[in-house]
């Protein structure tokens, strides 16, 4: 394999990394492994979780099957942070070749998740001699091969549960996200996902925030982002597309994407719901549909910990208008059942429907007269108005003809 001369070039390549004299004698360490579909392997620093030895020259490279893209995870980054790192150097290498222009290098302290789309990366470590005594532990990684091509399902639930204004099952609802603050993790809407790098929310969750303010967190079932499940991922926001036409008055067009920083990994807890290309013309009428999130669980109450569902029933737009008049548009859907509704927090989530053994994305929670007023429904975004727009802003091909 091209892989097994990566330890020339990198002792060649190294005076252009490190300036380093003959005259010190450096620890060496790392290795070279293959991996397979699904395999993860560990790497660390010398001595982790303790001090690490000075000074160190090391490199790891890994190699999957050609139709793989590895997923390198270091939750701990902690090296000695200086100017441009130019003393301790954590790089990543995506072609595997060590040289600067290909590489990325960190240090200080970090939370690496990063998909590098090739079969085959290095990492290295560099650390300089130092006269006086620092104390930084260095990482913990792990590096995972992932298929290129996604064989997952949409809208294929998770756990089973008889539904009614209760706690979800642990990832029974596999498409639901949650949008939180970048500054504290504060969980404020909903999102729902739709591909592996998209997801829909509501306009009002978008508009008022840039994307460095906000991130997504994918596979959780408490709200706390210190209980997370196995499958939990937390994903950076490299881009919001808010509908043009939102009128945050009317709350007409109340519809927005979120590109992620990278594609989610599907597993058992994340998996995309499918939007309803087969169901533009169909009528709702006496249709059930769920809703979930982690809103209040009473008006101007507490955000529930737990992720929470509810079955209601679908009304359709001039159904809808029989209760709230000329406050619905005709791109908007309601659920109506005494007692029970999304409430604040819920925003942006998803209103799912099972038809054909699958679950459709048929509503987004946009907005209502307090919870569960009576003869009051909770108002939706229709999803099935937006799924040309959907397409023309992501170029993804959701709706074949």
């Amino acid at each position: 394999m091209a892989a097994l001369g990566t330890l020339g070039v990198f002792l060649t390549a190294l005076a252009s990394v490190t300036a380093n004299t003959t005259a010190t004698r450096y620890v060496h360490c790392g290795f070279q492994r293959s991996m397979q579909f699904g395999q993860t392997i560990s790497f660390q620093s010398p001595y982790y979780p303790h001090e690490y030895p000075r000074p160190l020259e090391c490199i790891w490279t890994f190699v999957a099957p050609v139709n793989a893209r590895l997923q390198v995870t270091c939750p701990n980054l902690f090296i000695m942070p200086s100017q441009n790192c130019h003393l301790d150097e954590f790089w990543i290498f995506p072609s595997a070749n060590i040289n600067k222009a290909d590489g990325r290098y960190y240090c200080g302290k970090n939370y690496i998740d990063v998909i590098i789309d090739n079969n085959i990366f290095s990492a290295a470590f560099f650390t300089e001699e130092l006269v006086y005594y620092t104390y930084y532990t260095g990482f913990s990684c792990n590096v995972t091969a992932i298929s290129k091509k996604s064989n997952t399902k949409c809208g294929v639930k998770g756990a089973s549960r008889v539904v009614g204004g209760q706690d979800t099952a642990e990832n029974e609802w596999p498409w639901q996200a949650g949008i939180r603050r970048s500054l504290d993790g504060t969980f404020f809407c909903g999102a729902v996902l739709i591909d592996a790098q998209l997801l829909l929310t509501a306009a009002h969750c978008a508009e008022p925030f840039s994307v460095n303010e906000i991130f997504v967190s994918l596979g959780d079932h408490k709200m706390s982002i210190e209980s997370n499940t196995k499958f939990t991922q937390h994903i950076a926001v490299a881009k919001k597309i808010v509908h043009e036409n939102y009128n945050s008055v009317t709350v007409d067009n109340d519809i927005a994407l979120l590109q992620l920083t990278r594609p989610v990994i599907y597993n058992a807890g994340i998996k995309p719901i499918c939007l309803p290309c087969k169901f533009t013309s169909y009528k709702m009428n006496g249709e059930k549909g769920t809703v979930s999130g982690w809103g209040t669980t009473t008006y101007g109450g507490r955000p529930s910990e737990v992720l929470q569902e509810v079955e209601l029933p679908i009304l359709t737009t001039k159904e809808c208008q029989q209760y709230l008049n000329d406050t619905v548009t005709d791109n908007m859907i309601c659920t109506y059942r005494k007692g029970y509704d999304a409430c604040k927090g819920d925003s942006g989530g998803p209103l799912s429907w099972l038809k054909d053994d699958l679950y459709h994305l048929v509503g987004v929670v946009s907005f209502g007269d307090e919870c569960a007023k009576e003869n009051s429904p909770g108002v939706y975004t229709k999803v099935t108005n937006y799924l040309k727009w959907i397409e023309g802003k992501t170029s993804v091909n959701f709706c074949p003809s």
